[in-house]
């Protein structure tokens, strides 16, 4: 008998099946159409930030540049009224002998805006508190003959005496004057003070009929020899640096060019034919100039423009006629103060005028 023996069996072909990973590869592929919607999502953030705009809008505070653009008008001087010729000026005395006042000549405003008066007679500086309605001494005067002016700046007071010669210095916090000018330097008759706008002063010595400039180092330098016939009492400066002179010989006010040299920058601002006798001179904020006048036998006082055009005079009855020196305007309210020497009868006084519109 022959037996048969099978053949092994061969591989069946079933498991070819087994390659079944390839359905994997279809959730591979999935996924990756899933991140697409990840995209939409990104522009909506972009265009969020657009409430970033918003505060642009914000920055209207603009506006608050609006108030700083009326600069021109220098501080308490922006009232246009001050401006205006007033309807009428109404008359107090504030100061009298009372308060201490024995020849008061010139006057000036400090950086509080309280007046300064140089009372010649005694001699000292007053101070009016015009706020607090007061009058107290400012400097003692020792050691000075006849205090003609006065006159602050930056916060050191200098002092014109006209006995001695000298030009005094009190600087700010001292109570000590020291001597800046005098005799030895030619100054013989020290009259009109005015601030020069740089720390320095002007100086006008009404005897040797010059004009003598003082930097803020205390150099002197003697600029101007005037003519024979003009003798240099007040002195005011313009917003320019043109220095403005009253003329104490004939009349007239004159104007010297800044920067000038020598006379021959010098010309006449008021002719003297239009004021007589000017002795007290002051230039306001607003650049109007203010001139008491003592010329004509009646006092008055004058109002020109800064190109010197009358605009207004303000006649004085007896009562306030008695030879009259400094004039300041206040520059809240527009009045002026004037300083009466006080003539013969008249006593010395410090008066105000008050606008009324």
């Amino acid at each position: 008998l022959r037996t048969c023996v099978p053949p092994p069996p061969a591989p069946r072909p079933e498991r070819e099946a087994d390659p079944e990973p390839e359905p994997e590869t279809e959730p591979k592929t999935e996924p990756e159409s899933e991140p697409e919607p990840k995209t939409e999502p990104e522009p909506e953030p972009e265009t969020e930030p657009e409430p970033e705009t918003e505060p642009e809008t914000e920055t209207e505070p603009e506006p608050e540049t609006e108030p700083q653009q009326p600069e021109p008008t220098r501080g308490p001087w922006s009232d246009p009224e001050l401006q205006e010729l007033p309807n009428e000026w109404r008359f107090k005395v504030e100061l009298d002998e009372d308060d201490g006042l024995n020849g008061p000549d010139g006057l000036a405003l400090t950086a509080q805006f309280d007046v300064l008066i140089a009372n010649e007679r005694v001699p000292n500086v007053l101070v009016w508190r015009v706020a607090e309605e007061k009058v107290e001494e400012f400097y003692g005067g020792r050691g000075m003959g006849a205090i003609e002016e006065v006159v602050e700046v930056r916060g050191d007071l200098y002092v014109a005496d006209d006995d001695e010669a000298k030009l005094f210095r009190v600087k700010s916090g001292e109570s000590t004057a020291s001597t800046v000018a005098s005799g030895r330097d030619g100054l013989k008759s020290p009259e009109g003070l005015a601030d020069d706008g740089n720390g320095g002063i002007w100086l006008a010595d009404e005897y040797t009929r010059q004009l003598w400039h003082i930097g803020a180092d205390g150099d002197v330098e003697r600029i101007v020899d005037l003519d024979h016939g003009i003798k240099p009492e007040g002195l005011a400066l313009l917003s320019n640096g043109d220095l403005l002179i009253t003329n104490d010989d004939d009349g007239g006010i004159l104007r010297l060019q800044a920067g000038a040299r020598n006379a021959d920058d010098i010309a006449w601002f008021v002719s003297r034919r239009d004021v007589e006798g000017p002795e007290g001179i002051f230039v306001d904020g607003n650049d109007e100039v203010w001139v008491t006048d003592n010329g004509g036998g009646k006092a008055a006082i004058r109002r020109y423009t800064s190109s010197g055009k009358l605009r207004e005079r303000i006649s004085l009855d007896s009562d306030y006629s008695g030879y009259l020196g400094g004039i300041v305007r206040l520059p809240h309210d527009g009045s002026l103060v004037v300083a009466m020497f006080g003539w013969q009868d008249q006593g010395s006084k410090v008066f105000r005028l008050t606008p009324k519109f």
